[in-house]
């Protein structure tokens, strides 16, 4: 995972530093440091004040680039979810766009749109715009289409991310969290967020595998 990076599917963005995308965005609470382990159980379990979750100022700036850039291509951030996270097709359809005065242009659709959707479905992925954390954490998003998130679809979530061990590092600590409707970016898809701290293999432990 790569904090400040740019999701591969929206590698061809460049030049964030050129670009002035942060000017009408409150940028009051962009997090200065990364946050420790401790720190996010001390956001997430103790105060549950999900607000102090925040980005990087280049990972603000990374994130506000690709929504645009979703925003001249898609019908929706849920279309993209749905075929980047899901696998459903896209197709290009005319749609009114509203960012450019109500004029009629080509965007990408999943297809089925989510209402045409009848069977649940979860997806669990990396987060493509990761809160700013310090190595060795990972911030996980499982995503569900159709139905709500259970307790269930959590521990499954967990015990996959366990599961990753061999490759990715034994699991010392997972915590998990559910937006609260007026912090959610994307309402139209359920989804959870899940922080998992794991133990980093030396470079003897790498040759060993």
């Amino acid at each position: 995972q790569n904090p400040n990076g740019v999701p591969p599917q929206l590698h061809e963005i460049e030049h964030f530093e050129d670009i002035d995308l942060l000017k009408n965005h409150d940028l009051r609470n962009v997090a200065q440091n990364p946050y420790s382990w401790e720190a996010l159980h001390n956001i997430i379990v103790v105060k549950r004040d999900l607000s102090l979750l925040s980005r990087s100022l280049e990972q603000e700036r990374v994130y506000h680039a690709c929504k645009e850039k979703l925003g001249r291509n898609w019908a929706s951030i849920s279309d993209y979810i749905l075929h980047t996270k899901f696998g459903f097709k896209k197709q290009q359809e005319f749609i009114v766009d509203h960012m450019v005065k109500g004029r009629v242009v080509k965007k990408w659709r999943a297809h089925p749109s989510i209402s045409e959707v009848i069977k649940s479905q979860k997806c669990l992925a990396l987060n493509d715009f990761p809160y700013h954390v310090v190595d060795g954490i990972e911030h996980w998003c499982l995503w569900k289409i159709r139905d709500v998130i259970t307790d269930d679809d959590v521990e499954e979530a967990k015990k996959d991310l366990c599961a990753m061990n061999v490759s990715r590092g034994d699991i010392l600590n997972i915590l998990h969290f559910e937006n609260p409707p007026h912090l959610k970016s994307l309402p139209e898809i359920n989804h959870i967020h899940l922080f998992c701290r794991r133990k980093i293999a030396s470079k003897d432990e790498l040759i060993l595998i």
